[in-house]
């Protein structure tokens, strides 16, 4: 049996997708596989990921409407995800524009 790479399902997917473009880690996973996975839970589910990685869960169950914990045990992939699901206001985005 041949097995075959989904690229569509690994970080491959997000590199132009904003946020989750930010940063090319390879054993992450796309947005697209997510998304799958939470169009099937109910919506006053509540997700935990104990591995979140860059946060890509976080962030698609925000734009979702759904409840999420992260957490991971690299600090620089905390403070990231952090940084990444953070709302920023018009003036901040206009400022680093600049």
């Amino acid at each position: 049996m041949k097995v075959t790479q989904h690229s569509d399902y690994t970080f491959k997917y997000n590199k132009k997708l904003g946020r989750h473009g930010w940063l090319r880690l390879t054993p992450a996973y796309s947005v697209k596989l997510v998304k799958e996975i939470i169009d099937n839970i109910r919506g006053d589910s509540f997700i935990l990921d104990p591995f979140s990685g860059t946060a890509t869960t976080g962030l698609v169950a925000a734009e979702q409407g759904l409840s999420a914990h992260c957490f991971d045990i690299n600090p620089f992939l905390i403070w990231f995800g952090n940084a990444k699901c953070r709302h920023y206001s018009n003036d901040e985005l206009e400022e680093l524009k600049a």
